[in-house]
């Protein structure tokens, strides 16, 4: 059998909080033991989830600059974002999905920054669309604090 890795996470946490933890003082050492369980916990939680999180975020980013690069007067940015809309995963590493995630950020703020600075309808339809982006990814990575 092989462990899963949120598996050994949860099962290292549960160790610490469960055998060492009532064994030690109740000091420095402790609070020290109880913020590595719960960090275990926390990095549990992100294994199991975080290739699907960069996934959903670079698609959603993707989709969002195949529709926004026709209304973008800058042609040079609008090129750049139908490069990165045509763009696909070719590693699901995580490495590698932080990497575009962040390029693809980058280009996000490009954008933001377009859009802010024109005062046209399709404009404003592009940045209502980047901030129920950003929402829709904060909620994406909010980490569930594990219930005593």
């Amino acid at each position: 059998m092989k462990p899963n890795v949120d598996e050994f996470l949860k099962q290292a946490a549960g160790t610490l909080t469960e055998e060492i933890l009532p064994h030690l003082p109740d000091d420095y050492r402790a609070g020290t033991v109880r913020v590595i369980a719960l960090m275990l916990q926390l990095a549990a939680e992100e294994v199991d989830r975080a290739a699907e999180i960069r996934l959903a975020e670079n698609r959603s980013m993707r989709a969002l600059f195949a529709g926004a690069a026709e209304h973008v007067e800058n042609r040079q940015l609008a090129s750049r974002l139908r490069d990165a809309a045509a763009q696909e995963e070719g590693d699901y590493r995580i490495q590698t999905l932080d990497a575009s995630n962040e390029a693809l950020r980058r280009l996000l703020i490009e954008l933001q920054v377009e859009t802010e600075t024109r005062d046209d309808d399709a404009s404003a339809s592009i940045g209502a669309a980047i901030w129920d982006l950003l929402e829709r990814s904060a909620e994406r990575r909010l980490m569930t604090l594990p219930t005593p």
